[in-house]
């Protein structure tokens, strides 16, 4: 005969089983609200990584624009980077102008395509983060504190190096 309260017919088994079955639903619950914290902390995370990595985008396109206006102000032209740029995107390595230069002694050097040392490890320096002006001047190929001169090619390809 059952009782009511089913306090009478419930044998050791029975007792088991329903405390296995609580705890299982409880596993279940703690382990749905374990993965739905996992998924929103996922989230949260895909988020500010997008956010990131949208400020370091624009960050890159200010450089980019900074350095073009810089290189404009030392006489390379639009049309001179842009022939820069798809050099690398057809060769691995950079190429030189197809048309040859000969510098005979009435020729001047275009300092336009110059950049003094100090100025190219100071902007690299300020891209990379990097203090250490000196060892980026001895990359140029600087010696020492000299003053000296560097290709803007040269300031552009150890800007990519990073």
């Amino acid at each position: 005969m059952w009782l009511s309260n089913g306090q009478g017919s419930d044998t050791p088994s029975s007792i088991r089983i329903r405390e296995n079955q609580r705890r299982s639903r409880n596993q279940r619950k703690e382990l749905i609200q374990d993965l739905r914290r996992r998924v929103q902390e996922y989230e949260i995370k895909g988020v500010a990584a997008t956010q990131e990595m949208q400020r370091a985008a624009r960050k890159v396109a200010e450089e980019n624009s900074l350095l073009r206006s810089l290189l404009a102000s030392r006489g390379v032209t639009h049309n001179e980077v842009e022939a820069y740029l798809r050099s690398f995107k057809t060769n691995t390595t950079p190429t030189t102008p197809t048309t040859p230069t000969t510098i005979t002694p009435e020729t001047p050097i275009d300092t336009g395509l110059l950049i003094s040392c100090e100025t190219a490890a100071t902007i690299i320096a300020e891209m990379r983060g990097d203090g250490d002006r000196s060892r980026i001047r001895a990359s140029l190929g600087c010696v020492g504190d000299e003053e000296c001169n560097v290709k803007n090619t040269r300031v552009l390809e150890l800007m990519d190096e990073r």
